[in-house]
């Protein structure tokens, strides 16, 4: 294996574990948040996580990974200095204008816009009080990581963002196991994230010398770094309504219990995404290190596909026939009545939106995130409109379904993105590819569901019929010829390695 193909290995590793090792804790953690927090205090505490994430959580960062990326291999890193420096201010004016504007408006939106009750009114005011403080740190950590991404260091990206998910989860359990209530919770997040995120910052500017920690306030230094990131905070303003009227829709209409058996099926969906999002994090620097070699950019692209979709098509299908033993398993029965169904149509959601993922990184990397800001337009259009007819009739799975109908069209966007990057659709590949996965999906999933409707729930039975699935799955796939010779080559390589 040479070098290149050893580093894109190793960096898809690292950014594997940045899931992997939250997932692990998390499945631990959720359910003693939320039985500790009772369904009420928990729909309030993920309400405010939701805008944490996504209120003014945006992705202005890329641009110095982007363009660190490309200057270095344009062989002339020392013009990032600019774009460092101005994209610190723009995460700076960002972080403090966000975090006002949510301390401001808490009151009202508290007593307004999501009609908490009374007696919760003040733990809520508060809750979001903190959530300005860790939007503001957020924005701040982006600077730190977006240098090491843009650097493909991605080693020390992953401990950093490891350490401090393993720290903000341990702490959360230790409280909720402790009785503490959810601003106990808030509060010990904004204090990991500092401590990680001034632990960023302090790497980024030993290992990249062009990092100088200061402020560009300059027009044009400014205009560079927003002519990239502009479109990318336009399609995270968008991502950010679906989700923040998602949640505020259901706690308005129909309350926080409610929203507490949205969200943990809705968790498991994020799961999948950033799943796929962690191995295919090394992407976008790729692509604008390769952006004017179209070839070697395409062979790129179908490599990142095909696992991509053998990725997912397994884990939706596994996932889909297993949700009620999961569910029964993990939050218990109870739990699992309420949102089996939820989880069922989330799987399917995400994981129409992980098959776009390969495409979405490389129009961010050749410079174009525009592109990728007017399919979400068309998403979150169908979906809030499907979201504002359904609720009164169909509750929680008019909402679930609504996203699903605004996802699924994003996948056509991919014929347009072969189209448009590489001049053609490659009809002969999607061919193959689809008839390999769908015949060995569903006999996967009728051996799952012969498994799990038979027997009685339990983690060893969970494993296990995913164990034996994933074998029948992949036997399969090397019976049809999914793995070409040279890339059977390149594992066997990769395991000597």
């Amino acid at each position: 294996m040479n070098s290149g193909s050893k580093s894109i290995v190793r960096n898809s590793l690292f950014g594997l574990s940045t899931w992997l090792l939250p997932l692990l804790l998390s499945f631990v953690a959720t359910p003693i948040i939320v039985f500790s927090l009772g369904n009420k205090e928990y729909g309030i505490y993920a309400l405010v996580l939701g805008f944490v994430g996504y209120s003014f959580n945006f992705g202005v960062g890329r641009s110095i990974t982007k363009y660190i990326a490309q200057f270095r291999a344009d062989g002339t890193p020392e013009k990032a200095t600019k774009i460092i420096s101005a994209t610190l201010t723009l995460n700076v004016l960002v972080g403090v204008v966000g975090g006002a504007i949510i301390m401001l408006l808490a009151n009202w939106m508290v007593s307004q816009v999501f009609v908490i009750e009374e007696a919760d009114r003040e733990r809520a005011v508060l809750a979001f009080y903190f959530a300005g403080l860790i939007i503001f740190m957020t924005m701040m950590s982006q600077v730190g990581n977006s240098v090491l991404q843009g650097v493909h260091r991605f080693d020390v990206y992953s401990w950093l963002f490891n350490i401090n998910s393993i720290g903000i989860i341990a702490g959360n359990v230790v409280l909720a196991l402790l009785d503490y209530g959810m601003l106990w919770l808030l509060g010990w997040n904004l204090f990991a994230l500092t401590l990680t995120s001034v632990a960023g910052i302090y790497y980024a500017k030993k290992i990249v010398p062009e990092f100088n920690l200061k402020l560009d306030f300059s027009t044009a230094a400014i205009s560079s770094s927003l002519g990239f990131s502009v479109w990318i905070v336009g399609y995270q303003i968008l991502g950010n309504i679906l989700l923040l009227f998602e949640r505020g829709w259901i706690m308005r209409k129909l309350g926080p219990e409610a929203l507490t058996y949205y969200v943990v099926p809705l968790t498991v969906g994020f799961y999948i995404h950033n799943f796929i999002t962690s191995i295919m994090l090394v992407l976008f620097p790729l692509a604008s290190e390769q952006k004017d070699d179209r070839p070697r950019l395409e062979k790129l692209y179908r490599k990142a596909t095909k696992v991509t979709c053998l990725i997912i098509f397994f884990i939706v299908v596994s996932l889909s026939v297993q949700s009620r033993a999961f569910l029964d398993v993990w939050m218990g029965p109870d739990f699992a009545i309420h949102s089996t169904e939820l989880l069922v149509i989330h799987t399917i959601s995400f994981g129409c939106l992980a098959l776009l993922i390969v495409a979405w990184q490389l129009a961010d990397g050749i410079g174009h995130p525009r592109y990728n800001f007017f399919v979400l337009l068309i998403c979150i259009g169908i979906s809030l409109t499907g979201m504002i007819m359904t609720v009164d009739t169909m509750a929680n799975k008019g909402i679930a379904l609504s996203r699903l109908a605004g996802f699924s069209v994003m996948l056509i966007s991919i014929v347009y993105s072969e189209h448009w990057i590489f001049g053609k659709f490659d009809v002969k590949f999607w061919a193959k590819l689809l008839a390999s996965l769908i015949p060995a999906s569903a006999a996967t999933a009728v051996v799952q569901y012969l498994l799990v409707t038979g027997l009685s729930a339990s983690w060893l039975l969970l494993i296990g019929t995913t164990v034996l699935g994933g074998m029948i799955y992949v036997g399969l796939l090397i019976l049809f010829g999914f793995v070409s010779d040279d890339e059977k080559s390149l594992i066997k390589r990769m395991l000597r390695a």
